[in-house]
């Protein structure tokens, strides 16, 4: 009994002996980044930020990169030298084009390498690009402008742009070729300018989306553009453009109400409504003269043979053409 347990035991010291000295002795490179991580701190938006990684070898084989993937923005150039011998060191330079990114960024490098080990490193690039030119704010939006006859309500909004002290940039020239608006320089230097954008009153009412630049001199851009995002509407506003019964049973009678606000200056002083369908009447009720009503729209689906969808016409003495809405039914299936 006491021979078979030292045989086993120095059986398992074999083995275990061999495991190790085989450990020990194997051939491969083994990939180390001296620092794998660089902060390049505030820079001026436009600056290209290079940086080189160094690689290090510490395996007993040569070391290859076989593929740098880098991010969006990012550049990396090939390993100097291309294999690492073993024991030896590489830099890898990285660079950063930083013209399209402005505030805290961070960017990834992913090196694919021969290391069976670590065949997939992460390096990262980060820091705080500081904008060459500052639009407050960055776009116009006007999403209620109210076109009142020659009167445009809403309709204008200030703009600030100021390019950093550290860049070469200057303002130029404000470049518009809409009929609808016009802007005009409050302020003018040329690190800032102070505009005022204001629509015409020949600006056509719905969505309205066009832009205007400013010229920029010793910049990599040649200008700067500033979007314009806006609704018009008349001052004469539904609480509802399309008003549904849903499905609908003959014999009824329905009634919805929705309301219709002036937010003119001038009084209402003339509505008629015109239904263009004989099952729909529309009835209006006065809340505060001249500017506050209530519309009641009262669906008689007596004789109604098929699905109703008809449009409702008011005329007005407060918008240029009549503003309408759509009423709609269903008759359930047969």
């Amino acid at each position: 009994m006491l021979n078979k347990t030292i045989t086993a035991l120095l059986f398992f010291f074999i083995i275990t002996n061999s495991l190790l000295f085989c450990t020990d002795n194997e051939q491969h490179p083994t990939i180390k980044i001296k620092d794998p991580y660089f902060n390049f701190g505030n820079i001026s938006q436009g600056t290209k930020v290079k940086h080189d990684f160094i690689v290090l070898n510490t395996g007993n084989q040569p070391l290859q990169i076989t593929k740098i993937i880098p991010s969006c923005g990012c550049t990396a150039g090939t390993l100097t030298p291309p294999v690492i011998e073993a024991g030896q060191s590489g830099a890898l330079q990285v660079e950063f084009d930083t013209t399209s990114f402005v505030g805290p960024k961070k960017k990834y490098i992913t090196l694919i390498t021969n290391d069976p080990i670590n065949d997939e490193v992460e390096l990262s690039i980060e820091g705080n690009i500081i904008a060459e030119v500052v639009v407050e704010p960055v776009h116009v939006y006007l999403p209620d402008v109210i076109k009142d006859k020659s009167i445009v309500l809403n309709g204008e909004a200030a703009i600030r742009i100021t390019v950093s002290e550290t860049s070469k940039t200057t303002l130029g020239e404000i470049v518009s070729f809409s009929e609808y608006f016009e802007t005009k320089e409050l302020t003018s230097q040329p690190k800032s300018k102070e505009i005022l954008f204001r629509f015409k009153d020949s600006v056509p009412v719905g969505d309205f989306r066009e832009n205007f630049s400013v010229k920029l001199e010793n910049s990599s851009k040649p200008s700067l553009t500033i979007p314009i995002y806006a609704n018009i509407s008349w001052p004469l506003k539904l609480s509802q453009n399309i008003v549904s019964f849903g499905v609908v049973k003959p014999g009824q009678k329905l009634i919805k109400n929705i309301k219709l606000d002036n937010r003119s200056k001038t009084k209402l002083t003339k509505l008629k409504i015109t239904s263009e369908n004989p099952f729909i009447k529309v009835n209006s009720k006065e809340i505060v003269s001249g500017y506050n009503y209530v519309l009641e729209i009262v669906l008689d689906t007596n004789s109604m043979t098929s699905d109703l969808r008809t449009a409702i016409k008011l005329d007005n003495n407060i918008t240029s053409e009549p503003l309408t809405f759509s009423v709609a039914a269903i008759l359930p299936p047969k």
